[in-house]
């Protein structure tokens, strides 16, 4: 079998996941704006790369909105598009297969839900909450927009130094509610927080908005498994905060990879 190529052009980068035999052969990503010019830099800087011959290539799938509209051959090969949804929903089974009923929480410049059950997706949702929500907010606050200065400079916070906790409010333990629970993102008005406590306070104000619905969704809808994928997905707090919903609601099961960001751009490749 030849080599599988996936590319999902995103509204604020591009991801390429390249498949052989149904493994991973590398994954790239470059910031961008979606353009054409963005999806053939990246096939190029994967070919050059990994010296791989047009010829080694076996299908190109195409998705995102940066790839809607593309209708262009790349080096003399046919592409296909994919709707995001089914690349969504076809990456996260590839991760955890033995799924067939969850609800799929894309984490990107924005928040997409998505109700994936007997492989078949439905959008049940969305939030303008995401990763541009916190780059845009970290611009302005923190002074830079790279995800990687942020969630470094959040590696040396607590983000219970600028967000009010239930074991700030509450006198007793409460049964079945964690104490490190969030009542007020940025409720601390006065208190000293340093440039740090502020990076793990956005990361915590965009990650634990967004779980939150998605746990009120899978409730309202019976499901118990909830699939987090997208660029926040490799923010190191994300493991804790699931930690305290785990406790809030102990009976859904949450799933994360740290290849989340290219999830998508896997599930075009096997589309």
């Amino acid at each position: 079998m030849g080599i599988k190529i996936g590319i999902d052009a995103g509204s604020t980068s591009t991801k390429l996941a390249a498949l052989k035999d149904n493994k991973i052969l590398d994954l790239l990503k470059v910031k961008s704006v979606p353009t054409d010019g963005d999806i053939y830099d990246i096939f190029n800087s994967f070919m050059e790369k990994n010296e791989i011959k047009s010829s080694d290539i076996e299908s190109i799938q195409l998705t995102g909105v940066g790839a809607s509209g593309f209708d262009s051959k790349i080096m003399n090969i046919n592409t296909k598009y994919i709707h995001e949804f089914d690349a969504d929903s076809n990456g996260a089974r590839y991760f955890a297969p033995n799924l067939d009923d969850f609800l799929l929480i894309s984490m990107g410049t924005g928040t997409t839900y998505i109700h994936v059950k007997d492989k078949i997706p439905t959008h049940v949702g969305g939030l303008g909450l995401g990763g541009g929500t916190l780059v845009g907010l970290s611009k302005y606050i923190l002074g830079t927009v790279y995800y990687n200065e942020i969630y470094k400079l959040a590696e040396g916070g607590t983000h219970g130094n600028v967000n009010i906790m239930l074991s700030d409010v509450a006198t007793n333990r409460i049964e079945g509610l964690n104490m490190d629970l969030t009542v007020s993102n940025f409720g601390k008005i006065y208190s000293e927080a340093s440039k740090s406590d502020l990076a793990s306070g956005l990361i915590n104000l965009v990650l634990e908005n967004i779980i939150q619905t998605g746990c009120l969704m899978a409730n309202n809808m019976g499901v118990n498994n909830i699939v987090m994928i997208g660029g926040l997905s490799g923010a190191k707090e994300l493991a804790p905060t699931l930690d305290a919903f785990r406790k809030l609601y102990p009976n859904t099961n949450f799933i994360s990879t740290d290849n989340g960001k290219y999830i998508t751009a896997i599930g075009a490749a096997l589309s």
